[in-house]
């Protein structure tokens, strides 16, 4: 059973970029452009943290405090990481429009919550 949850999860986050309408040629300019854009905003962000890193290393290993570098770039990753994963996992369990009809199936919300961490 958690196979199929999470085989019908995985589909539904792919299905985000496959057209949904009968004109194909739109749809498919939409999905490269849509990705391109993701792809893009992702690199944009990595070389501005790359830059906010290398400056701070830059100024921190003068002063023969290297530890502190450490700490700061753990607190930063355990902050983005502590939002977002609360974020994401706020969008998936409470927002889904699903969550009626799979709990009326039999299928126990165990699975179901499983799954929706899992995926």
């Amino acid at each position: 059973m958690y196979w199929a949850l999470i085989k019908t999860q995985l589909l539904l986050h792919m299905s985000l970029f496959l057209p949904r309408k009968k004109n194909k040629n739109v749809g498919i300019t939409k999905t490269v452009g849509l990705f391109s854009t993701f792809i893009y905003i992702g690199i944009l962000i990595s070389i501005g943290v790359g830059f906010l890193l290398n400056y701070l290393a830059k100024i921190i290993l003068t002063t023969k405090i290297a530890w502190i570098y450490f700490v700061l770039v753990g607190l930063m990753y355990i902050f983005i990481g502590f939002f977002g994963s609360i974020t994401s996992a706020k969008n998936f369990m409470f927002d889904s429009k699903d969550n009626e009809l799979l709990l009326s199936m039999p299928i126990t919300s165990r699975a179901l919550l499983i799954c929706r961490i899992s995926v």
